[in-house]
């Protein structure tokens, strides 16, 4: 993964944004965003940000608490091969997933056996957990199938101790893995696009509860 140089924090909103407008916009709590902000390059104007921040904060606030004081921010080039050491969100639904350590190659590895066969799936005692689980399954089959689709948002957000990481994908844990189903296991002919992405790095990092930091 090649470090490419400190962003404002700012910038990271205003991206993460982007990302998210599509999925949220319809939510009857979202507050109103002008969708001019969307290519909006203008990262100082603090209006303009508080807006951006309002609106995400409407279903993103518990991972934003990620966002450190100390946390600085990079612009990142994520290539084909920086998605095997990569790590899902430490989250309750990516767990039963990803199992110990959290790599996004074992999070595929997992998938295609229990999409392939259900009754390989952990048990999930818990009721809330078991349907956000079968909910991942089912939203990282529909991710699968659009990962080739022109205008999909490629973009991630990473978190991570230090630049050599380990990087925890903070946003865009299903994107991560359509790309890795698609050009690892369904076309791996296809060219990758190699996308700008963003690293939050602290030292910091093991108090966010998201974050793997074992190497």
């Amino acid at each position: 993964m090649e470090i490419l140089g400190k962003v404002r924090p700012e910038e990271v909103i205003a991206q993460w944004v982007v990302r998210e407008y599509d999925k949220i916009k319809v939510r009857p709590d979202a507050p109103p965003l002008d969708p001019a902000l969307l290519t909006d390059i203008d990262y100082s104007d603090r209006e303009k940000h508080k807006q951006r921040l309002a609106f995400l904060l409407c279903c993103r606030e518990p991972v934003l608490n990620v966002f450190l004081e100390d946390l600085e921010w990079y612009k990142v080039q994520v290539e084909l091969e920086d998605l095997k050491s990569l790590r899902v969100i430490r989250e309750s639904g990516w767990i039963p997933l990803s199992g110990k350590g959290g790599k996004i190659a074992s999070a595929v590895d997992n998938y295609i056996k229990f999409d392939n066969d259900p009754s390989t799936a952990p048990a999930v005692a818990d009721t809330e957990t078991k349907k956000e689980f079968e909910g991942l399954l089912t939203s990282i089959r529909d991710f699968r199938e659009q990962a080739g689709n022109a205008g999909h948002n490629l973009t991630l957000i990473l978190i991570g101790p230090s630049t050599k990481g380990p990087f925890t994908l903070l946003e865009g844990n299903h994107t991560a893995m359509a790309l890795f189903l698609r050009h690892f296991i369904d076309h791996p002919e296809a060219p990758y696009p190699s996308r700008i992405s963003y690293a939050g790095i602290s030292p910091l990092i093991q108090r966010c509860g998201w974050a793997w930091v074992d190497s």
